[in-house]
């Protein structure tokens, strides 16, 4: 079960940095958390590297607390509903042209 969702959460958070990527670098997506839009570089590689940190450290907090799989399994919903959300507005923005 651990395993599950530690692909989960590695998964969703690639998935993120690419659908944020790709969004910004579209002009197409808004993204609410300034911070990606600082680490956008060309190739994405900065968001990438900062999302695998960050999932790094999730899944190290929580394998630390008691009650730390509750809080990854928030953060997996929270990503997947981020990546739902860019690509929609990536699709929005392409049917308006």
């Amino acid at each position: 079960m651990m395993l599950t969702y530690a692909v989960a959460l590695f998964g969703y958070h690639l998935d993120d940095a690419w659908s944020t990527h790709v969004g910004l670098t579209k002009r197409k997506a808004k993204e609410a958390n300034p911070l990606p839009a600082l680490l956008r570089s060309k190739t994405g590689a900065r968001l990438f590297v900062y999302k695998i940190v960050l999932a790094t450290l999730i899944l190290y907090l929580c394998s630390m607390l008691p009650f730390g799989w509750y809080i990854e399994f928030g953060d997996i919903l929270l990503e997947g509903l981020v990546v739902a959300w860019n690509t929609y507005l990536v699709l929005e923005k392409s049917r308006q042209k």
